[in-house]
């Protein structure tokens, strides 16, 4: 958090104050929003939720190549009886043919 007024840079989280942007480095503070104890903390909880996100995103990734995979197996299986009833077609043709 910045005051305009006096120049002062707090942390959001603790309202420590961080530094005076109009005598030290601008940018630096500008862009410095939490204490080096809160930025751990927040660093952290970041980190964790990222990890929890990803684990959800993968879930759901394999439950749904679980669900293709099941789908493809059913086709596959339709597919070799399709084949199996043409071929015992095309040996009844033959056999009508040779008579």
């Amino acid at each position: 958090m910045v005051d305009v007024t006096s120049g002062d840079v707090y942390c959001d989280v603790c309202t420590h104050k961080i530094g005076n942007y109009l005598n030290d480095d601008y940018y630096k503070l500008i862009a410095t929003k939490y204490c080096p104890v809160c930025r751990e903390l927040i660093r952290g909880n970041q980190l964790r939720e990222a990890q929890r996100a990803r684990r959800r995103r993968q879930k759901q990734n394999k439950k749904e190549m679980k669900q293709t995979i099941s789908e493809f197996e059913k086709r596959t299986k339709l597919l070799v009886q399709q084949n199996n009833l043409l071929q015992e077609q095309i040996e009844q043709l033959k056999q009508e043919g040779r008579r």
